[in-house]
């Protein structure tokens, strides 16, 4: 691979990174409002849906650092 192509991919692979920044956030943003529903409402849909979204948010993320890895192993180092 050349440079030109190797640097294009850099700049892919720091764009993703502050995607997965700004995803880190949302999820702890998400995971806070989770922690912090009342017991009594640990039954209800709203309680399910934040918890999806957690684990969503989470998949996402895995995702990222799963496609920065193939990434760099793509340019060569």
């Amino acid at each position: 691979m050349n440079k030109a192509r190797r640097s294009w991919i850099e700049s892919v692979i720091n764009d993703l990174c502050e995607i997965q920044g700004e995803i880190e956030e949302i999820h702890c943003e998400e995971q806070d409002a989770l922690d912090n529903i009342p017991d009594s409402f640990s039954e209800t849909e709203r309680y399910y849906t934040a918890s999806e979204a957690v684990d969503n948010l989470d998949s996402a993320i895995c995702s990222i650092e799963e496609l920065i890895d193939y990434l760099t192993e793509a340019k060569g180092e």
